[in-house]
């Protein structure tokens, strides 16, 4: 960008600063910025402290910034520190960006920690690895790209996380671990290879507990596969099993199968509290019912009760 275009970017600029500079007569640069609080687009830094060094003969850029506090969009990062490296010749980038705390929207993540890599003349892109705490949960990932072909492989991993810190999953109960990793080429779906397993523990919703849950997932060739799952409820457990085929996303095709090798119907209406003294429910539940066909018109089928 032209400074014109550049200057004409910057909108509602506030803040005092302060900016140095030495050069050398190889023409090496060495320059500080600071800052008690900046505040460009939206964006507002407190106590920012920028230093930036150039080697012109090796073309060599490096800079460290430090802020007690990044904002923006209602977000706030508290003692983020900011490390990046970058070889003009051959378009090569490193950087490494950690943080104290992340808040906002009254949710609180801690100790941040994202790697990142960049290469121009191969178009790779890497997220070599990125952490980040909620509560006693942590979520960890890496992954990398290939900005040219759109290929790109991942890696996540999420253990102990409780979704009642977010508040649009206040009312999700349980604790929850999840492993998953994938490839493929984001702009075709058919290529897209995902494999997941999700264990949960008091699984429920809005104060009410359902039970635990242990559910693997795959996704290849636009179908979700689910070899194998179960859900332990308070009167038994449940079985389910099954394809889900979104090739016609807005009408996918259904293979599930749940079974039930007997639900204590007692104690599933003891414990949500639906149980009428004056219209006892007992027995149990054993059975099979099974989904099959397009979504808008699938057929339900059932071989249960005793």
């Amino acid at each position: 960008k032209t400074f014109p275009q550049l200057a004409k970017s910057i909108k509602n600029p506030s803040g005092k600063v302060t900016a140095t500079a030495k050069i050398s007569d190889k023409l090496d640069v060495d320059g500080k910025i600071t800052s008690e609080r900046l505040s460009v687009s939206g964006f507002t830094l407190t106590n920012l402290s920028a230093n930036l060094d150039y080697d012109h003969e090796n073309s060599y850029v490096d800079g460290k910034i430090k802020s007690d506090k990044f904002s923006a969009m209602g977000y706030n990062l508290a003692g983020i520190v900011a490390d990046v490296n970058y070889d003009i010749k051959k378009n090569y980038a490193e950087g490494k960006i950690t943080s104290s705390k992340l808040s906002g929207a009254n949710a609180n993540l801690e100790n941040l920690l994202a790697n990142v890599k960049y290469d121009g003349k191969n178009n790779y892109a890497e997220l070599e690895k990125f952490r980040v705490n909620s509560g006693k949960g942590t979520i960890t990932a890496s992954g990398n790209a290939n900005l040219k072909d759109t290929a790109f492989a991942f890696k996540a991993d999420v253990q102990n996380f409780e979704p009642k810190v977010f508040p649009f999953t206040k009312d999700v109960i349980g604790v929850y671990n999840l492993t998953a990793q994938g490839s493929g080429r984001y702009n075709d779906i058919n290529s897209i290879k995902l494999n997941a397993n999700l264990n949960a523990k008091n699984v429920g919703y809005s104060g009410m507990t359902l039970g635990n849950l242990d559910m693997p997932v795959n996704f290849a060739n636009s179908i979700v596969n689910i070899p194998g799952a179960k859900a332990s409820l308070p009167g038994g457990s449940l079985n389910f099993k099954g394809n889900i085929n979104i090739k016609n996303a807005s009408n996918p095709n259904l293979d599930i199968l749940a079974s039930t090798q007997g639900l204590n119907l007692a104690e599933i209406m003891k414990h949500f509290n639906v149980q009428n003294a004056s219209m006892p429910i007992s027995g149990r539940v054993k059975g099979n019912i099974s989904v099959k066909g397009p979504l808008n018109t699938a057929n339900v089928s059932s071989n249960c009760c005793r």
